[in-house]
């Protein structure tokens, strides 16, 4: 089928009112643990590479593996730059291929965020390219292990950064966490219908590893339509991981330890997209 852009998976799922996962890979095993479960699945899907899979691979590299998959696949594929804060590594992610790119300027003044946040609009969008940007904070660093406060995202200032900005999706902050490895997250759930109501682009929802499962079942239908899954894949990999090698000392082939990796993050896969609805939706 091939790799499309945000507005193809996400405008769908707000007419129908479901979420889609948007998941965050780091190898190759990720992308063929989120491919094989969006398959089997008949799902939607939104692959998002962050800063720390930069680190580990490249944009051209993630981008000609994920490219090549997506055109061996029968549903629809979304390659997303995630939490970018530079102009250079977005421009350098379209031009290898990306169909969808996060500018966070969260941390910004918001007449900064607003700046730059429109330099990549113009870029993105005369290539057919969407933009998600945040305003407000979503707390925690990518990674989860370095503190930045959370600053609730404030509705009217929601829909002026919308108007401002001609993004594809908005990133809100509602009470969630990067990183948390509990479900623990508390909600603000009039915050969210408040923002809905004063804006018509598609909503995302980062940290949600940290929201309980009856919640992620009820987002679609209360206005998120991208919610982003990183810290429990994460956890899953590495404790799946961890047990196979405990359980075999002499085990030293990296294909055997890896497969049940593999394994386990497409079952977890499956369930959030049977949380979040978007199974079947393909």
């Amino acid at each position: 089928m091939g790799l499309i852009n945000l507005n193809d998976i996400l405008k769908p799922a707000q007419k129908s009112n479901y979420a889609v996962g948007a998941f965050n890979v780091y190898n190759i095993e990720d992308i063929t643990a989120v491919l094989k479960a969006a398959q089997e699945l008949n799902s939607p899907v939104i692959l998002m590479t962050s800063n720390s899979a930069l680190e580990h691979s490249s944009v051209e590299d993630l981008a000609a593996i994920i490219t090549r998959r997506a055109k061996e696949m029968e549903v629809p594929v979304c390659l997303h730059l995630d939490h970018a804060n530079d102009f250079e590594t977005m421009v350098k992610a379209i031009d290898a291929g990306y169909t969808s790119v996060m500018f966070d300027g969260s941390s910004l003044s918001y007449d900064k965020n607003v700046e730059k946040t429109k330099e990549i609009v113009k870029v993105a969008h005369s290539l057919g390219v969407t933009v998600e940007a945040e305003i407000g904070r979503v707390g925690k660093s990518e990674e989860g292990d370095e503190d930045f406060e959370t600053i609730l995202s404030v509705p009217n200032e929601v829909k002026k950064f919308v108007n401002d900005t001609d993004i594809d999706a908005c990133a809100i902050a509602i009470g969630t966490q990067h990183g948390m490895q509990t479900q623990a997250a508390e909600i603000d759930f009039e915050r969210l219908s408040q923002i809905r109501d004063l804006v018509e682009v598609p909503l995302v929802l980062h940290g949600s590893s940290g929201v309980k499962d009856e919640e992620l079942k009820i987002m679609g239908n209360k206005g998120i339509q991208k919610v982003n899954i990183g810290t429990r894949l994460k956890r899953v990999f590495t404790d799946t991981l961890r047990d196979k090698l405990a359980s075999n000392k002499n085990l030293h082939n990296h294909i055997t330890a890896l497969n049940p990796c593999i394994d386990e993050v497409s079952k977890e896969v499956k369930y959030k997209m049977k949380m979040l609805g978007c199974n079947g939706k393909a």
